[in-house]
């Protein structure tokens, strides 16, 4: 198995993110070098999405309540990323540093969506996804699958156990709205 990658690994250099600078219009900016900018403007992208997260892309679960997101991944900068970038209108994001720590998550609350990091050192990505869909509760669960290795091998591995989505890495952070929301209402065939 290859190394976990760490730090600024997940994310592209270079990123352009969204300001607001009108009623519904954006500007894409430059984040410079990785995930080491997002998490120093941390504060600023969180008070944005309170401001401004309603008009992008929202999530709706069923009955108009949040989506249920489960983050898990072994590093935190990118759990982090992830939970700021999902933080407005219509999602309400969890985290588990681990399979093991999902596994005993989901025994309280059962999420509309997985984000699941392949590459995690007490579970893999893989096999805990074989055992969310092998649990009934999971069902209408869309689980997507985020992983820095080969797309091709990764792609079809993420077929085979039962995910419903696969996320290459580096990935732009401002997709994963309009993703997620995807996901979960194809897994209930809805629109949203």
């Amino acid at each position: 198995m290859p190394p976990v990658p760490s730090g600024p690994a997940h994310v592209r250099d270079g990123l352009d993110r969204a300001e607001p600078i009108g009623q519904n219009a954006v500007r894409k900016t430059d984040a410079g070098t990785g995930a080491g900018t997002w998490l120093r403007d941390a504060p600023v992208i969180e008070e944005r999405w309170r401001t401004f997260g309603s008009r992008h892309v929202t999530g709706a679960g069923e009955l108009g309540t949040p989506i249920r997101i489960l983050v898990v991944d072994d590093q935190s900068d990118l759990r982090l990323l992830i939970r700021l970038t999902l933080s407005g209108p219509g999602f309400s994001v969890a985290e588990a540093a681990g399979g093991v720590a999902a596994l005993a998550s989901c025994e309280v609350s059962v999420p509309d969506a997985f984000l699941v990091d392949v590459m995690m050192p007490d579970i893999d990505g893989y096999s805990l996804c074989r055992r969310l869909r092998a649990d009934r509760r999971f069902d209408r669960s869309a689980i997507i699958l985020m992983t820095a290795g080969d797309q091709a091998t990764e792609r079809a591995n993420a077929a085979d156990c039962g995910a419903d989505h696969y996320l290459p890495k580096p990935f732009r952070p401002s997709e994963l709205p309009a993703l997620v929301a995807r996901a979960v209402s194809a897994k209930r065939g809805t629109t949203n």
